[in-house]
């Protein structure tokens, strides 16, 4: 049927668009992962060095999303790591350079902060423009971690 093959199609874009993700990272960020091979899934999660959290690229419905994700099984682990990053809010931004919106994720066991910008998966010849931004923000985004303390800052017990 029609839909089944626009979601494969769109599914084979997305493995297309993260493989080429992963091959760059692999050359200026071999540190963020080992993957290689792109799934056909809008997003891409990266290792923070924690269980229950990961850095993630993905294509949502208001566009590209670069994000820390609290993705801990258990909520409240969730709600407290947050809650600790929340409260470091204004030293977060400041070394990010930019807002950053802290969303709790009502009705969701995670949260995440993230960074936005307009994309889609069918705009191809952005998609070395939107590797650039998910890089650029993940930089910013890590480096604003580490300046907090890094994930042990909003993780420890």
């Amino acid at each position: 049927t029609r839909t089944e093959t626009t979601a494969s199609a769109k599914n084979l874009a997305y493995q297309e668009f993260w493989s080429r993700f992963l091959e760059r990272l692999a050359i200026e960020q071999p540190s963020w992962t080992r993957s290689r091979k792109g799934l056909p899934q809008n997003w891409q999660s990266l290792p923070a060095g924690r269980d229950g959290l990961s850095y993630t690229c993905a294509f949502g419905r208001s566009g590209l999303l670069s994000e820390l994700y609290f993705g801990d099984p258990d909520p409240q682990v969730n709600q407290a790591r947050f809650a600790a990053a929340q409260a470091r809010k204004d030293d977060l931004e400041a070394a990010y350079g930019r807002a950053l919106s802290f969303e709790p994720l009502a009705g969701r066991k995670g949260c995440r902060i993230v960074e936005r910008r307009p994309g889609t998966i069918e705009d191809k010849p952005a998609w070395e423009e939107y590797i650039d931004w998910f890089i650029d923000a993940q930089t910013r985004l890590r480096a604003a971690v580490v300046a907090i303390g890094g994930v042990s800052s909003f993780t420890s017990p």
